[in-house]
């Protein structure tokens, strides 16, 4: 596993950015966000803004990865 330095690891992406890091759809990350599986900042007035800071998306793909890991296990 790659270690990134700290500004990586914080910086702030947009929902698109974030569907490419996972290799899924915006409309994926959108329902993720909806359910709370991954946290986010929404800004500007109304909250129209999404941002995902990189270490959550990160942290949500090692919780699948251990999940998918223990699955096959049983």
């Amino acid at each position: 596993m790659t270690v990134l330095p700290l500004r990586e690891r914080l910086a702030m992406l947009t929902v698109a950015e974030a569907a490419a890091e996972l290799c899924v759809s915006e409309a994926e990350i959108e329902r993720l966000l909806e359910l709370g599986q991954v946290p986010c900042l929404r800004l500007g007035n109304f909250g129209e803004q999404v941002r995902i800071i990189r270490c959550e998306l990160l942290e949500y793909q090692q919780r699948l990865q251990t999940e998918s890991t223990t699955d096959c296990a049983l």
